[in-house]
C-alpha cells in the first residue's frame, strides 16, 4: 500500500507528520480533501476526523498518533525510555501553547491588542528554551518529532503573528535551524506546502 497522508488543503493538523515525512525523505501522497467531498469520506473514518494516515502497517486518524508511528517509524522518537518520555511531554506541552495562544484570540486580538497573546508567546518560548537549554535539538543530536511539533507552532503561528518576541529569543536560532535541514528548507520553499 502506498503511504498516504489525507488532510485538508491547508496545514493545520497535517502539517506536522508532512515536515517529518518530507524530512526522512519518504516518499508519500499528500492526499487533499476539498471540502465538497468531505461529508462523504467523514462517514468512513473511525473518529470522523482527518488527517489520516495509511502505510504498509497501519491506517490510523489522529495526528498526534500519527506523528508518534512516524517517529517509531523513522526513528525519532529518541534512542531510549527516558528520550522518548522526554519527547512526549515535549509534544504534550507543544499542544498546551498552542491551546493557550488560540485561548487569546479573541474580541480584544482581532481589534488589533495582542498583549495577551503576546504574553502566552512569551511564557511558553521561556518554557522552550529552558527545555532547549542551550542544545541544537530538543533531545539528542538530531531533529526528533518533539522539535517539528514545537517548529510548527512558532513557524506557523508565532513567526507570522508575534515576530518581536521569537526575534528576541534564543529559539529563534532553533526554529532557523530546523527550516535549514535540508528536506525540510526544500519542502518550506515547494510549491507543495498548503
Amino acid at each position: 500500500m502506498p503511504t498516504t497522508l489525507t488532510y485538508f488543503p491547508i496545514r493545520g493538523r497535517a502539517e506536522v507528520p508532512r515536515l517529518i515525512l518530507e524530512h526522512v525523505g519518504a516518499e508519500y501522497e499528500d492526499k487533499r480533501i476539498t471540502f465538497e467531498d468531505w461529508p462523504a469520506l467523514k462517514q468512513t473514518l473511525p473518529f470522523g476526523q482527518l488527517p489520516n494516515y495509511a502505510d504498509d502497517d497501519v491506517s490510523i486518524p489522529q495526528s498526534m498518533a500519527i506523528v508518534r508511528h512516524l517517529g517509531r517509524k523513522h526513528n525519532l522518537y529518541g534512542k531510549n525510555l527516558a528520550e522518548s518520555a522526554r519527547i512526549d511531554a515535549i509534544i504534550d506541552g507543544a499542544s498546551d501553547f498552542g491551546t493557550a495562544l488560540f485561548k487569546t484570540i479573541n474580541d480584544k486580538f482581532h481589534e488589533g491588542d495582542r498583549s495577551e497573546f503576546n504574553g502566552a508567546v512569551t511564557q511558553w518560548i521561556q518554557n522552550f528554551e529552558k527545555l532547549l537549554d542551550g542544545n541544537d535539538y530538543f533531545v539528542g543530536d538530531s531533529a526528533s518529532i518533539a522539535d517539528f511539533t514545537v517548529f510548527n507552532l512558532i513557524d506557523n503561528f508565532v513567526k507570522p503573528l508575534s515576530k518581536k518576541e521569537l526575534e528576541e529569543s534564543k529559539l529563534e536560532s532553533w526554529r532557523q535551524r530546523v527550516a535549514s535541514l535540508p528536506n525540510v528548507s526544500a519542502y518550506l520553499s515547494s510549491d507543495r506546502r498548503p
